[in-house]
């Protein structure tokens, strides 16, 4: 391909781009709502230490897989005490 042919494709797809896409990068670039937790509902192992905001505005966090009031301290993983050291 000459350095011609490449521009005009590469100005094509803009142009495409451009016209098409428009909407569709505005509605993509809205993010979706993210679920609101609840104190009391169940949190995975991976969610442990994750901090959150409860519909009411209450700071929480997960811990040992549960979504509780933050109260400023760390999580800890319910098993980590079981460890060997």
């Amino acid at each position: 391909m000459t350095t011609a042919t490449c521009r005009t494709l590469a100005a094509i797809v803009l142009g495409l781009a451009l016209s098409s896409g428009a909407a569709a990068t505005a509605s993509a670039a809205t993010p979706a709502a993210l679920p609101a937790h609840v104190i009391g509902e169940q949190c995975t192992g991976a969610e442990i230490g994750m901090h959150a905001v409860a519909p009411n505005g209450v700071p929480i966090i997960c811990e040992d897989y549960q979504w509780v009031p933050a109260h400023g301290g760390v999580a800890r993983p319910p098993r980590a005490d079981q460890q060997p050291r």
